[in-house]
């Protein structure tokens, strides 16, 4: 039991772990919006969920018009390339007890079609 405390307190001490876990959320982010703009709005039923992170994609995107998203010159042209990068990130905050870490990223974000 003792060393599985110790692990968990060195994993969290590492600044490392935070950012790991920050660029994994941006990520899974992105590849979400991605889906949400490639599946379209239109016709989507987003329903009355409880959850405020559906509640808010759903009054972002309720006027969303379908023929705004990115298509290419041709029909066969549909994949969208979209780069990521963190260009800074610093720790502002660090609440070890809680496993909380407060950050503040500057990223940029390009998409292009293939």
């Amino acid at each position: 039991m003792k060393s599985t405390n110790n692990a968990l307190v060195t994993q969290i001490k590492n600044p490392l772990f935070g950012l790991y876990r920050l660029t994994k959320f941006l990520l899974i982010f992105s590849i979400i919006q991605f889906w949400v703009l490639w599946r379209g709005i239109e016709g989507f039923n987003f329903g009355d969920f409880s959850s405020p992170h559906q509640r808010l994609l759903s009054e972002l995107f309720h006027n969303y018009d379908k023929r705004l998203q990115p298509i290419g010159e041709n029909k066969y042209s549909k994949t969208v390339h979209i780069n990521v990068t963190i260009v800074l990130g610093i720790l502002i905050e660090m609440r070890e007890n809680e496993q909380v870490a407060a950050y503040v990223i500057s990223h940029i974000q390009v998409k292009y079609l293939i």
